[in-house]
């Protein structure tokens, strides 16, 4: 498990070997990519995390949108955590 947190307070859970990644909280809502707080979401693919990077996350395809891949740009990383 991969956790991090960006420069507006997001903090995120990413499970690689499942592939998939929740927001855990912060200080605006959430998007409408990433779902509501807590909740775990599938992805596509995820681009690295490194801090004072920014995260590009491409979601999977719904069945209301079938053939649009949706993607998210996270703000810059500033502290990153790994767990088992």
């Amino acid at each position: 498990m991969i956790q991090f947190q960006t420069e507006t307070g997001s903090t995120y859970e990413v499970d690689p070997v499942l592939k998939r990644m929740r927001r855990l909280g912060g200080t605006h809502a959430p998007t409408r990519n990433q779902r509501a707080d807590g909740e775990w979401r599938a992805y596509c693919s995820i681009g690295p995390i490194r801090d004072g990077k920014h995260v590009l996350v491409v979601w999977g395809t719904e069945p209301e949108t079938p053939g649009i891949l949706r993607r998210t740009l996270t703000s810059v990383v500033k502290v990153i955590s790994h767990s088992e």
